[in-house]
Formats: C-alpha cells, sequence, structure tokens
C-alpha cells in the first residue's frame, strides 16, 4: 500500500461520516424531536417528546430510507473521487464504510433505545404490541442501512454503470429528503408548489443522466434495465410498505397488512411509468451526445497526431 492509499483510507472515512451526518441533517435541523408514538407508556405532548436521531415512525419509514440512503450515495461518490488513479485500492471503500456505519449504526442505536425506553419495553410495562411495532421498525431501518452500504459500494465503484445503480437506488426517496428541508417552511393547505415537481421529476432526470453517462460499455448494460426498473418498482414498494406500517388497526395481523400493501403496491404501479419513459429518453440522447463528443474529440486528437497522419498516409 503506497502513501496515498495510507492517507485516503481515514480521509475516506472522515468523508463518509460527514456524508452520513449531511443525510440526516434535515431531520437534526428540524429539532429531532421525535414524532408522537401511537403506543407510548405515557401521555407527553408533542413538544416533550425526547430527542431521537432518525424520526423513528410508522409513518416515516418513507423518510428515514431518505435519511439513510442520500448520506450513503453523497459518501460513495466522494469516495469515488479518492480512489482515481488507485489501481486495486479497498482501502478508502472499506474506510467510507467505516465511517458510513459508525454514524448511521449509532443514529440507529439512539433512537431505538429512546423508542424502547419510552414504550416501556426496558422494565416490561409496554403494551404486548409495542414489541411488534418496535421490532419491526427496527428490522426495517437496519435493513435500510444494509441497503445504505450496498448504495456506498456502488456509487463508489470506477464502473460507471454500478454507479449508475447506486445513484437510482438513492435518488428515488432522495425526494422525501428533500421534503424533509420543506416541511417546516411549507404549509399543507398550499401544497409545496413547484417544489413539488422537482421532487416528482428530481429522480427521472438523474437516473437518466446517469445511464446516459454510464453508456453501453460490455458490463454497463445491465444497468439500464435494473436502474429503470428502481424508478418504477421503488415508489409503489415505499408507499405500500408505509402504508401498511401506518394502519394501526391491522398491527400484527400479516395477512392484512400484507393486503393493505398488495394492494397499494397494484393501485400505484402505473403512476411512475411515466418517469421511466422520460429518464430513458434522456439516457439515450445523453448516451448519444457523449458517443458522437468523444467521436469528434478522438478525430481531432488523431489529426493533431503527426505519427496519426504518417500512419494514414497524409
Amino acid at each position: 500500500m503506497d502513501a496515498r492509499q495510507l492517507v485516503a483510507t481515514p480521509v475516506a472515512t472522515a468523508v463518509a461520516a460527514v456524508s452520513a451526518l449531511i443525510g440526516l441533517a434535515p431531520w437534526l435541523a428540524s429539532g429531532a424531536r421525535l414524532p408522537v408514538q401511537n403506543l407510548w407508556a405515557k401521555a407527553t405532548a408533542p413538544d416533550d417528546m425526547p430527542l431521537a436521531l432518525l424520526p423513528i415512525s410508522q409513518y416515516a419509514t418513507t423518510t428515514i430510507v431518505a435519511l439513510l440512503l442520500t448520506g450513503a450515495a453523497l459518501g460513495g461518490l466522494t469516495v469515488r473521487v479518492l480512489r482515481k488513479g488507485m489501481d486495486g485500492a479497498r482501502g478508502p471503500l472499506i474506510g467510507g464504510a467505516v465511517g458510513l456505519s459508525a454514524v448511521q449504526l449509532l443514529a440507529i442505536g439512539q433512537s431505538f433505545w429512546v423508542v424502547a425506553e419510552g414504550h416501556g419495553l426496558l422494565d416490561d410495562t409496554a403494551d404486548p404490541r409495542a414489541h411488534l411495532y418496535v421490532g419491526a421498525l427496527l428490522a426495517a431501518a437496519l435493513l435500510t442501512w444494509l441497503v445504505a452500504l450496498t448504495v456506498h459500494a456502488l456509487t463508489a465503484s470506477r464502473r460507471r454503470g454500478r454507479v449508475a445503480f447506486g445513484l437510482a437506488l438513492s435518488t428515488v426517496p432522495f425526494a422525501a429528503w428533500l421534503a424533509a428541508w420543506a416541511t417546516p417552511f411549507v404549509h399543507v393547505e398550499q401544497g409545496p408548489g413547484p417544489l413539488g415537481v422537482v421532487m416528482a421529476w428530481l429522480p427521472a432526470v438523474v437516473v437518466g443522466g446517469a445511464l446516459g453517462w454510464a453508456g453501453f460499455r460490455r458490463g454497463d448494460r445491465w444497468s439500464w434495465f435494473w436502474s429503470l426498473g428502481v424508478l418504477w418498482l421503488l415508489p409503489p414498494v415505499l408507499i405500500a410498505c408505509e402504508a401498511a406500517l401506518g394502519a394501526r388497526n391491522e398491527l400484527g395481523n400479516w395477512g392484512a397488512m400484507l393486503d393493505t400493501a398488495s394492494r397499494l403496491f397494484l393501485a400505484t404501479l402505473d403512476t411512475s411509468w411515466h418517469k421511466v419513459a422520460v429518464a430513458l429518453g434522456i439516457a439515450l440522447v445523453v448516451a448519444l451526445v457523449l458517443h458522437l463528443t468523444g467521436r469528434s474529440g478522438r478525430r481531432r486528437s488523431s489529426s493533431a497526431d503527426p505519427s496519426a497522419r504518417a500512419a494514414t498516409g497524409a
């Protein structure tokens, strides 16, 4: 390992940790007051709820996904820059994963400790349903952390197709990250206005641009299928999961929860296909432009090279 790798690894660790904090920033900036819980052991006013590093609630699952994946993508892209020119360097990639995990696991652990304590799980005074509620949300948070690690690895990769797929996974819930910033300033009755349009179409623009940048290189072509699939299917999945977890009367009734999730998924499945079409159109245009400009650049370079002219008999 050369000196540059030795320096890059701790830098990547620090950068990924800061990126994870940036991912949490909209929630922390809002005051980080835990949302009111339906099964809280004692009646507590919203302003008296304890502080938590994540908004643990069955109504905020999409926001939690956005907070964790946004930080992971930002950290991965930064680590990718740090790894540039380092053939086979895994130190920065591992360091970035460590930094990301340190912050996100701390946030998950602190938040669920507060939630478990408030629900009475630590002194056996909890409502029986609280065990299922907290356990389900903890499992979902840990699963999201694993997806965040995957996003970090993909966006830190040298392969453009992997970067594009990582961006697809993180950009779809990114709208919820933007919404978390806007919530304190936007009244429900007035709606998000132009911000809503940006949040709705930004994933299609980012995914399309990333796929066009990745192009059709061998080994990267699969990213088109998977990235467009994520753009189409992930929004309905997030909506369905949040609806199933948010149905208080169905908590613990797995059949009813699955039925709610499946109905919402099928009902919203046709709301994303037009964004897939837009992303595909953008990807094709960007890929074509980059291909043509690349060919033009190679021709100019070849014509300016005396050896190339001699080879062609010029």
